[in-house]
């Protein structure tokens, strides 16, 4: 449990070392005050209604029911990222003007930053919606769709086994034939990184396995 500790002074003083709950009494003349009991329990809930809680990330932690999980701009699409609880409420935001569209973390285009953070959506990036980056790998080894496969970039990579990010998209219908020789992220060789993504599979590397 949290408690903030409330200090009647302020000091005037710098010191090069770290000071005790003792010493912190001596400097204030002894007016510290520590919630217990129903306060404490009542600053608590205080603190919880305000928002401020962690949310989302690894640990994939959720928000009270009139909360959202508020993100850094362009990072909500990253399974790892942690984000913020706050408080569901209308913003009084100014006219938007053309050009402050941004592309919402629900894929939704937005009149402005203001007016998505109103409607309890984080940004992921300015400028309106087209196609929203599914992310896959990172600690969470977030995968792709049925019909997609990871993209993890150019050539070589480990294939997300350093916890990178890749890129779902789409895999191909069908492919060029080709000589080539790839390996792909399932230790398999392909011939080419078309007939690796027909697979659903990423490209390790250009040559054998």
């Amino acid at each position: 449990m949290r408690s903030a500790l409330r200090f009647a002074c302020r000091l005037s003083v710098r010191c090069s070392f770290p000071l005790g709950l003792l010493g912190l009494l001596g400097a204030c003349g002894g007016s510290i005050s520590v919630p217990t009991g129903d306060a404490a329990i009542g600053a608590d809930a205080a603190d919880a209604a305000d928002g401020g809680g962690g949310c989302g990330g690894k640990a994939g932690l959720a928000c009270p029911a009139d909360q959202w999980c508020a993100y850094a701009e362009g990072t909500c699409l990253n399974p790892d990222e942690a984000g913020t609880c706050r408080k569901r409420e209308a913003l009084p935001c100014v006219a938007p003007q053309p050009g402050d569209e941004v592309c919402g973390c629900d894929g939704k285009t937005y009149q402005s930053t203001c007016v998505a953070t109103s409607a309890g959506m984080s940004v992921a990036r300015a400028g309106a919606c087209e196609t929203v980056p599914k992310i896959c790998g990172g600690l969470t080894g977030a995968s792709c769709g049925a019909t997609e496969y990871c993209d993890w970039g150019a050539l070589p990579n480990v294939c997300g086994g350093d916890d990178s990010t890749g890129t779902c998209k789409a895999r191909p219908a069908a492919c060029v034939p080709s000589d080539g020789i790839y390996c792909g992220c399932d230790g398999k060789v392909y011939e080419s990184t078309c007939a690796a993504a027909l697979a659903g599979q990423g490209t390790r590397k250009n040559g054998p396995c």
